[in-house]
This record gives C-alpha cells, sequence and structure tokens, in this order.
C-alpha cells in the first residue's frame, strides 16, 4: 500500500478513535439554568377580586399558555407584568404570588426549555439561544436530548420549591437507574446557588450516590451589582422591553431580590456613591430605603430565606467540582449617582446614575463567581475540608458566552468525561 495513503489512513483511525472515547462513559448529563433561563408556560383562572384589577385588554382566563419568552406578551407589558409580579406582605413575611395563576416549564427533563428561550420564535434558526451551543455539541458526540440529556428547567422567578427538589431527585435518580452511571451536574449564573441548595438539602450520602461531577458556571455564589442595576434601570439590550418597563417587573421578582449583591464578597467595598453620601455593600438596604422601594430588610430576608443555612459555603460539595468562569470583562461593580437619592417613583426607573466598572464576566463580578470555589480551595488547602475542586478561568469572556465558547464547551466536554 501507498505509505501516504496509509498514514492519511491511520491518522484518520486514531481521530475517530480519539472523538469516540471523548466521552467514553456517556454519563447522564444533567443543564440547569439560571435567571430567566427557563421558558414558562403559564394556566390562568383569575378570581373576581383580581380579574377586576386586570386591564380589559389582558387575558383573564387562558391555558397552558407561552408566556416566556413570547413576543407578543411584551407588546402587552402590563399584562406580562400583573402576571409574573410576586408581591411582599409585610404580615406574612413572604413573596405572593397574584391569585389564579400557576406556572410550569414545557417538557419538563428534557432540554426544550432551556435550549431556545422563544421555541415559537419566527425564523427557523434559534431566536433567544441559551444553553443551545452546549447542547449541540452533547448531541453531536452521541447525547440524546430527553434520554441521557437532560434539562431543570424552574420557574425562575421565585425561590426554588419542595415540588421542584422533589422533580429533580426523580430526574437524577431515575437517569442513574436506567444508565447505571451517575450524573454530570452543569449550572449557569443563579443556578450555581439554587444547584447547591439543592445538593445540600440531599445530603452526603444521596450525592455520593448520584452525582459524578459538579460543573457550576458563571455561578452568581453572592450575587451581583446587576441585580440592583436592573431594579433601578432596566435593561435595554439583553431583553426586548425596555428599561421604563423592565425595571419596575424587576422589582416584583423574588429571586432578583435573592441576587442582590452579599456584602461578604465585597468587604468594605463602595457599592454607590451620590454628591453627600457613599453606600458600601453592607448599606444595600440604606440606598434602596432611601430610594423608598418599602419594606426593603423583609424583602431582602423573604427572597434568601430559604438559603439561609447555607449562604455561607461552609460545606465542600462531595463530588468532584469543576467551576468555570470569566474574567477582564467591564462589569458593574458599583453605582455613581449624580445627584442625592430621593423617594422615587415605583414604576419609574432611575436617572442620572453611571455605572462604575471592574473585574468579573460582564455580568457577576469575580469576588461574587469565585467566592465559593476558592473558599472550598483554601479549606482544602488548610486541612479544614476534602473535596476536589478545580477553576478554569477564561479571559474575556462573558457570563452567557461562556456556554457558548466552543472552547469552553470543549473543555467542560474533556473534564466530564475524565
Amino acid at each position: 500500500m501507498n505509505k501516504s495513503l496509509l498514514f492519511v489512513l491511520c491518522a484518520f483511525v486514531a481521530i475517530c478513535a480519539t472523538h469516540a472515547q471523548e466521552c467514553k462513559n456517556m454519563r447522564p448529563v444533567i443543564l440547569m439554568p439560571g435567571v430567566m433561563g427557563t421558558v414558562l408556560h403559564a394556566t390562568a383562572d383569575f378570581p373576581s377580586s383580581v380579574a377586576l384589577e386586570l386591564p380589559d385588554s389582558c387575558p383573564h382566563k387562558f391555558d397552558d399558555q407561552l408566556i416566556w419568552v413570547d413576543f407578543l406578551q411584551f407588546i402587552k407589558y402590563t399584562c406580562l407584568k400583573n402576571y409574573f409580579a410576586s408581591n411582599y406582605n409585610d404580615e406574612t413575611k413572604k413573596w405572593e404570588r397574584i391569585e389564579g395563576i400557576s406556572f410550569s416549564v414545557p417538557k419538563w427533563g428534557s432540554t426544550y426549555a432551556v435550549d431556545d428561550l422563544c421555541p415559537n420564535g419566527a425564523s427557523s434558526s434559534s431566536v433567544v439561544p441559551y444553553y443551545h451551543k452546549m447542547i449541540e455539541k452533547l448531541e453531536k458526540i452521541g447525547y440524546v436530548d430527553g434520554e441521557n440529556l437532560l434539562g431543570a428547567g424552574y420557574d425562575w422567578k421565585e425561590a426554588p420549591t419542595d415540588q421542584w427538589v422533589a422533580d429533580l431527585t426523580k430526574l437524577i435518580e431515575d437517569a442513574v437507574e436506567k444508565y447505571k452511571e451517575k450524573v454530570v451536574f452543569i449550572a449557569h449564573s443563579m443556578g450555581g446557588p439554587y444547584s447547591y441548595y439543592f445538593l445540600m438539602t440531599k445530603g452526603e450520602k444521596w450525592v455520593k450516590k448520584n452525582i459524578h461531577m459538579y460543573i457550576p458556571m458563571a455561578p452568581a455564589w453572592m450575587g451581583a451589582v446587576k441585580a440592583l442595576d436592573v431594579m433601578l434601570m432596566g435593561l435595554d439590550r439583553e431583553v426586548p422591553i425596555a428599561g421604563k418597563f423592565f425595571a419596575p417587573l424587576m422589582r416584583h421578582i423574588p429571586s432578583v431580590w435573592f441576587l442582590l449583591p452579599k456584602e461578604e464578597a465585597f468587604p468594605g467595598m463602595t457599592l454607590a456613591t451620590s454628591p453627600s453620601k457613599t453606600y458600601t455593600f453592607g448599606q444595600l438596604a440604606d440606598l434602596l430605603n432611601d430610594g423608598t422601594a418599602g419594606f426593603v430588610e423583609g424583602k431582602i430576608a423573604a427572597a434568601r430565606e430559604f438559603f439561609k443555612k447555607f449562604e455561607k459555603y461552609d460545606q465542600i460539595p462531595w463530588v468532584p467540582v469543576r467551576s468555570f468562569v470569566g474574567y477582564n470583562k467591564n462589569t458593574t461593580i458599583s453605582l455613581k449617582f449624580k445627584s442625592d437619592i430621593k423617594p422615587h417613583d415605583p414604576d419609574g426607573v432611575w436617572e442620572s446614575v453611571t455605572r462604575i466598572m471592574g473585574d468579573g464576566d460582564g455580568t457577576v463580578p469575580i469576588q461574587s463567581a469565585r467566592y465559593a470555589v476558592d473558599k472550598w480551595i483554601k479549606m482544602i488547602n488548610n486541612g479544614e475540608g476534602k473535596g476536589d475542586v478545580q477553576i478554569f478561568e477564561y479571559e474575556g469572556v462573558g457570563h452567557l458566552p461562556i456556554i457558548k465558547e466552543a472552547k469552553v464547551i470543549e473543555k467542560v466536554i474533556e473534564v466530564m468525561c475524565e
């Protein structure tokens, strides 16, 4: 045989063998999203007391209706705000939804709800892609959606529920039983602390039995100034809602209050300044109170109540942890108000604010993105705990791009298939 041809054939066989072994065990993969990262459907039948408060143009009864992301709903902003809003009850000390509506994740267990967030878009291509690129790559190496490639979407507006924990438990246990392999648990952004809550709730014995590896990506362990930013000024560029509409909506989303930055990650640092006052991260509540946000301490406490036992991240997960974070992207770390903060229209947006930038992934400051993993590594090095924890950093890679970048996805597959 011609030597050149033999060389080509040998190289081809070697390449094929490498790809075939890229994920030899094909462990089941669970993809968990962050805030705003799950397609949501809603069913509503409002009682008369609620219906009277809804504009006539808003449907008062519907079944299994796509609501996030549905561009038609964005045209009817008032409807979306009424449907999505939770209100803080100072008597019960809890966030409460509007009566008569419930939310669900379509095609639970598949990746449908975490793939493209606008599945009914007019284009055949992905309109609002989320885990889309990672799903594509995993399918190319042999993973099958709804079988060994699973989605753990949830109602991202709220704190995790017992029902969601039970559903996710069953999803994982069924996959482990079917494939005789532990799962790889991948979580993005707010999915970091939410997935940590899930693992801690299940406990060491269950986690060791069912989880092969835990992969938090761009985790918002200690929140982000961006959460405060969107509450005050909205987010015109990343969602099809104008800031003047988006900001008031976000003030009624409990998970956004959960994501407000926690001072432990930013000791002594300045959160905001005005001509006559400086606010540290420990004075977050003072800043919001000065703007008459109303029941500030209660709202923050209620949004964080479920996480109270775990907020210090004192327990190292009982399985290998491989964290992926971006850095060296301009990230809002502080706000500069050109005038003193005064009582503000609750349905308006703040004006004359300058964003002060620091290091991070464009959304989550590096102090938050690394917080838990740095703590676990330090505990291990000091002999205060046992674990296998690594962090992979990507310069210039943004908060959402980190689950889309080819080089990052390839590394994720490499480590989960070790």
